[in-house]
């Protein structure tokens, strides 16, 4: 008997006669061979890969995706999405790019997006030409431009909105925040590179960590306004959305609908011929992958139950 009507269910992890299983894995008797452990199953994070594109190429959608490093850095992971194929990486730092590198992923791979980069930074990005980068701000392609003139570049739009899974995970709204070059300096941002003989072939932007259902509108939005710099600069042919994508964490989350995101996508770009990179985190494997735990105290106190486990976490 397979299932007990948990929302999180789905068929590679459920209930079979009592059990918990993870791709057809007794989790039980992992946990006992040690733990706490982390466990990941490579087939899941493929089939999260594959419905993302598919969502893309049923909406015509010309793209590349690229897997942000920064939400698992597992070795073996990498070495499975490499072996899929399918995806480049998305990087953060000189050190993802290296990390990226050494798992086999080549230069034309990789896209770069940093914030405060540094000197030293900028000096490792310009030994790798091929990398793509995508400037966060005008002093970095004023720098990168002495280095590396001539080179083809993005810019990082701040779009004034944001989503995510909490504020803290928003990266554009109505506060000012770090991230990208606003719109009111965006051509002292295109100046910056055409002096330095850069051509700009990206737009880039990124709303938040842990988009779900009611973060389209938001993203709607945001490409509506990044319209009058698309149609402003024809050298500008591929269009970055940015991950986020998010994942359900509680009952009553609302999933990401990514049919309708591919089709919100797909109405901004197609008409202006453009190229769409993604860059999914969380979504490829936030939920292919568990962290098993044993339970070794439960106690009421006070008229809670505090339930104690070994990984150093409780509920």
């Amino acid at each position: 008997m397979a299932g007990s009507g948990l929302w999180w269910e789905r068929p590679d992890l459920c209930y079979r006669n009592g059990r918990l299983e993870f791709g057809g894995r007794d989790l039980t008797a992992l946990a006992t061979a040690g733990s706490p452990a982390y466990v990941y199953r490579a087939g899941r994070v493929r089939e999260n890969l594959e419905r993302l594109r598919g969502a893309l190429d049923a909406a015509g959608v010309p793209h590349d995706v690229y897997y942000a490093l920064k939400a698992n850095r597992y070795a073996p992971l990498l070495d499975a999405l490499r072996a899929h194929g399918g995806c480049g990486i998305d990087a953060c730092s000189p050190a993802e790019v290296a990390l990226a590198l050494a798992h086999g992923f080549r230069e034309s791979e990789i896209s770069f997006t940093g914030h405060a980069v540094s000197d030293a930074d900028l000096a490792i990005l310009a030994a790798h030409p091929g990398v793509h980068v995508n400037c966060d701000a005008i002093s970095t392609i004023r720098r990168l431009g002495r280095l590396c003139p001539g080179r083809t570049i993005g810019i990082r739009l701040n779009p004034g909105l944001g989503a995510g899974y909490n504020e803290r995970l928003t990266y554009a709204g109505a506060k000012p925040t770090k991230f990208g070059v606003y719109s009111d300096r965006f051509e002292e941002a295109m100046a910056a590179a055409s002096s330095a003989g850069m051509t700009v072939d990206t737009l880039h932007f990124h709303v938040g960590s842990g988009d779900q259902g009611e973060a389209l509108e938001v993203l709607d939005q945001v490409l509506q306004g990044a319209a009058k710099i698309l149609d402003s600069h024809p050298t500008i042919r591929r269009l970055n959305v940015g991950g986020g994508l998010g994942v359900r964490m509680t009952a009553t989350d609302t999933p990401i609908d990514l049919a309708r995101w591919a089709r919100i996508v797909a109405r901004h770009a197609l008409p202006r011929r453009l190229r769409v990179a993604v860059e999914p985190g969380d979504y490829l494997v936030k939920d292919a992958g568990l962290l098993l735990a044993q339970v070794n105290t439960v106690e009421d106190k006070a008229g809670t139950r505090f339930v104690g486990v070994d990984a150093g976490l409780g509920i």
